[in-house]
């Protein structure tokens, strides 16, 4: 619990400072959220074979963090390059997941087992429906991106040239 309290903790307060002391980079606009998701699916899929949440609530929240990333990726490729832009509600449904399982894991380690078992479905229908909305959410600013952004960037064909052993990204 502590691990997570701290690490919620140091996220925020590493985006407050980096506002207030204007060090904000497109770098650490690219990794706080890549870093979110990497952590949050870890939680989840430890959740889940610790027996703690469903499968289902593990399973919305990968596809919601699959989607946000995947989604991502597939605009700046077919559609050129992409700002990263919190919304509201996405910070909204990301404030309160983290509100969830900080409580589900304070519970985990101090409540009673009765107590426990009687919030359990209260935690799952929680992280349920922040996993859903958010889920709709995404695909709705996704497809919007989409349509604003025009038609698919062409890729010039690219002459065969040797690879670097590790590989490369070709562009334009």
């Amino acid at each position: 619990m502590w691990i997570f309290v701290a690490s919620a903790f140091t996220d925020v307060l590493d985006g407050v400072l980096a506002r207030a002391l204007r060090a904000e980079t497109r770098v650490g606009a690219l990794l706080d959220p890549l870093t979110d998701v990497a952590f949050n699916s870890c939680v989840f899929i430890a959740l889940l074979e610790a027996r703690v949440v469903p499968w289902w609530v593990t399973a919305l929240m990968l596809i919601r963090y699959a989607l946000l990333v995947g989604g991502t990726v597939y605009l700046y490729f077919f559609y050129g390059p992409v700002r990263i832009q919190p919304t509201l509600f996405g910070k909204l449904t990301g404030f309160l997941t983290t509100l969830l399982l900080g409580l589900l894991l304070l519970g985990l380690s101090s409540w009673s087992e009765s107590a426990r078992r009687s919030m359990k479905e209260v935690f799952d229908v929680g992280l349920g429906v922040m996993g859903l909305a958010t889920i709709i959410q995404v695909v709705f600013i996704g497809l919007a991106n989409r349509s604003v952004g025009g038609e698919p960037v062409e890729v010039p064909e690219i002459q065969e040239r040797p690879a670097k052993v590790v590989g490369e990204i070709r562009s334009r």
